[in-house]
């Protein structure tokens, strides 16, 4: 009887599933850049604790098939959590890309391992291999000075999107100078200017309806407070707040626009009219 079961279990058809569970990086130890012979320890979490396998990409080839790692490359490193079923696997959505940046350099400027939000202050640290303490540390965005202090950590405060870009430092012991190779720094808007599509009627819409869609980039730390969507026609609110982007209303002609807002935050954002 055993037999007969393994027989029919593995007679049946394989399948692939794709969850809606994020697959997430977590450092369990180092930063995003490190000197050559360190490493960075990472961890693949899954909010499910049924998802026992995992496997890691660098640069979208897969590297490892545990949980935990342990990373001395540059690359961009990924991770995917998976569940064995009899049938076949499940598997939560691939992680973000984390980038670990291994230099050979004597310095190196390190900055937080999360997206840096219009508003933040961001603290930014010029270490030395070995880690001496420098008597003076020079902040550089491209090539024009921000910054020049004694030592600790390096602030930018409150950011705006004219602060992105490359950014090194210089430190000097002594009568010597070391000097970090670039990095980029990138800064989000927390909403971007949405974008209302009108879609006419097509034959998989609802009767005598057509579809708006207010496409917005939202960017918030977590847990990011939930966002809402106001849809108009001709200046008039259709509809309450909804958490949908997307919303089917009678065919109409005239003016179109939408309003993206997160209330916790007190940030909204309009978008342009369309007319039809």
């Amino acid at each position: 009887m055993k037999l007969l079961l393994i027989l029919f279990i593995a007679a049946l058809p394989q399948w692939e599933v794709r969850s809606a569970l994020p697959s997430v990086v977590q450092v369990l130890s180092g930063t995003p850049q490190v000197f050559s012979g360190e490493q960075v320890a990472l961890r693949c979490l899954v909010d499910d604790a049924s998802y026992l396998d995992f496997q890691w990409f660098r640069d979208w080839k897969v590297v490892f098939s545990t949980q935990d790692v342990t990373i001395t490359e540059s690359g961009e490193y990924s991770c995917q959590g998976s569940w064995k079923t009899v049938k076949g696997s499940i598997y939560a959505n691939t992680s973000k890309p984390f980038v670990i940046e291994v230099v050979e350099s004597s310095a190196i400027l390190q900055h937080p391992d999360r997206q840096v939000l219009v508003g933040d202050t961001v603290s930014l640290t010029c270490r030395l291999r070995g880690n001496p303490v420098p008597t003076e540390v020079v902040l550089y965005r491209g090539d024009v000075e921000v910054r020049r202090q004694s030592g600790g950590p390096l602030r930018l405060g409150r950011v705006g999107l004219s602060d992105e870009g490359s950014y090194r430092c210089e430190a000097r012991l002594g009568d010597n100078t070391v000097k970090s190779p670039p990095t980029r720094i990138t800064v989000l808007e927390i909403l971007t200017e949405p974008n209302l599509l009108v879609n006419p009627y097509n034959p998989e819409f609802p009767p005598g309806k057509m579809q708006l869609v207010c496409k917005v980039e939202y960017h918030a730390h977590p847990p990011a407070p939930p966002l809402v969507y106001f849809f108009y026609w001709n200046g008039a609110i259709m509809r309450p707040a909804t958490t949908e982007s997307s919303i089917f209303v009678p065919t109409l002609r005239g003016d179109f626009h939408c309003r993206a807002k997160v209330p916790l935050l007190n940030i909204e954002r309009l978008s342009q009219v369309t007319t039809e």
